[in-house]
C-alpha cells in the first residue's frame, strides 16, 4: 500500500504514527476477500477538505468536503505507478479526526474504519438504496469486530 501525505498540517504527524496499522487493516482486508482475486496494491491519499471538496464536486456533482472518497483503478488514478492498482482512497484527516472525535474513537481507530468503507466502495459495495446501505454497513461493522476483536 502506498501512502501519499498531500498537505502540510500537524495532522502529519499523527498520520505518519498510524502507518503500521493501515497496513494491517489492508492486508485483513485482502485476506477477507481473498476469493476475489483482488489487486495487492492500494494508494492511500490524504488531502485538504478543499481538494476533497472539488474532487466530490468533480466526480460525484457534491459540492461539499466528504470523509473519504474511491477511486476503483479502472479510472485514471491521480498517482499512478507501476503495480497494478486495486485503486484510490482520499481521506480528509482533519474531518476524520473531528469524526472520531464526535464518535469518541482514537484517530487510529477511524481511520481504519474509512479505509474498510473506502475499499469496499472499491470492490463493488455501495449504500445508494437502504438494502445496499444495510449490507455494506453489516460487513464493514463486522470487520472492524473481528480486526479488533
Amino acid at each position: 500500500m502506498n501512502i501519499i501525505i498531500d498537505i502540510e498540517d500537524d495532522i502529519v504527524s499523527e498520520i505518519e504514527t498510524c502507518e503500521t496499522k493501515l497496513n494491517e487493516i489492508f492486508s485483513y482486508l485482502l485476506n477477507w476477500f481473498k476469493d476475489e482475486d483482488l489487486s495487492s496494491n492500494l494508494n492511500l491519499v490524504f488531502v485538504t477538505k478543499e481538494y476533497q471538496r472539488e474532487l466530490n464536486k468533480t466526480y460525484r456533482n457534491i459540492d461539499k468536503t466528504t470523509d473519504v472518497l474511491s477511486f476503483p483503478a479502472d479510472n485514471e488514478n491521480l498517482f499512478p505507478n507501476e503495480e497494478e492498482d486495486l485503486g484510490e482512497l482520499y481521506i480528509d484527516p482533519i474531518l476524520t479526526k473531528k469524526q472520531a472525535e464526535r464518535h469518541e474513537v482514537t484517530f487510529e481507530n477511524e481511520l481504519v474504519r474509512l479505509v474498510i468503507h473506502g475499499f469496499l466502495h472499491l470492490i463493488g459495495y455501495d449504500h445508494l438504496t437502504a438494502k445496499e446501505r444495510d449490507e455494506m454497513f453489516y460487513i464493514q461493522e463486522e470487520i472492524i469486530e473481528k480486526f479488533y476483536g
